[in-house]
């Protein structure tokens, strides 16, 4: 697997060098768009706002600032700004896992020991291990700084990217009436058919079923077979909630 980033992982005074791979790979069915007639893809072009009819292949960025005007940024420019911290995940505390919740949580990459960081990273695996913490700190990876935690997990040292605070929609906006509009007892019902419902996590339980179905679809297709529209019955809602929950139950 190749290394999607090299650089540091540093706590206090001790640096530990690092690779980081990917710890997870898209799944999703690919298709193309392609021509009806002829089902042959489709080229996609690129043409000037000024000139319509010019095709254009000499790209750059722009940030826009307002109406037609834009500062063009080369990549020399974003490498300018570039600096050696930059290649080092700088952990500025350790945290509680417990502490941050899941929606905080972006993307998950595996570290793995970087040249002559053997000792290093085993050190820190076992020091977060041992007292149940994780660090957490900033880093640059693709001209985009990340805010992270690494933690281990099952032998091996985890980077998750988290979302900046910033970048947050505050809950308040999703409407919702007061949480005391719901009757006690039918609440004491709803933990009742939460622990009744409440098994083992095991990640191997839950498969992609939909992209399935869409590989078989593809596959009868390709063969010159139609496939017949699924019928699902839609899920219908029953007006008592507390009949619901205590059916749910049984």
């Amino acid at each position: 697997m190749r290394a999607l980033w090299t650089g540091y992982v540093q706590f206090g005074m001790v640096v530990v060098p690092v690779r980081m791979y990917s710890a997870s790979k898209p799944n999703d069915v690919a298709f193309k768009t392609l021509e009806r007639a002829t089902e042959q893809p489709i080229k996609q072009k690129r043409f000037s706002s000024v000139a319509e009819d010019k095709e254009v292949d000499d790209f750059v960025k722009g940030y826009p600032l307002g109406g037609d005007k834009y500062v063009v940024i080369e990549d020399c420019d974003i490498q300018r700004m570039q600096h050696d911290k930059d290649k080092s995940l700088n952990i500025e505390g350790f945290v509680d896992v417990k502490e941050i919740d899941p929606i905080w949580y972006n993307k998950s990459y595996y570290l793995g020991p970087g040249e002559a960081g053997d000792k290093a990273y085993k050190l820190l695996f076992q020091a977060m291990h041992n007292t149940g913490k994780a660090g957490i700190g900033k880093f640059v990876m693709r001209n985009k700084q990340q805010v992270a935690i690494v933690r281990p997990f099952h032998g091996v040292l985890v980077a998750s990217t988290l979302t900046w605070h910033e970048e947050m929609y505050p809950p308040q906006l999703v409407p919702i009436g007061p949480l005391s509009d719901v009757d006690k007892s039918e609440v004491e019902l709803g933990e009742k058919l939460v622990q009744h419902m409440s098994i083992a996590f095991d990640p191997q339980k839950y498969v992609n079923e939909y992209r399935q179905r869409v590989l078989d679809m593809i596959e009868a297709k390709s063969q010159g077979v139609e496939v017949a529209m699924r019928e699902n019955p839609s899920a219908s809602i029953i007006s008592d909630l507390r009949a619901a929950l205590e059916g749910s139950i049984g």
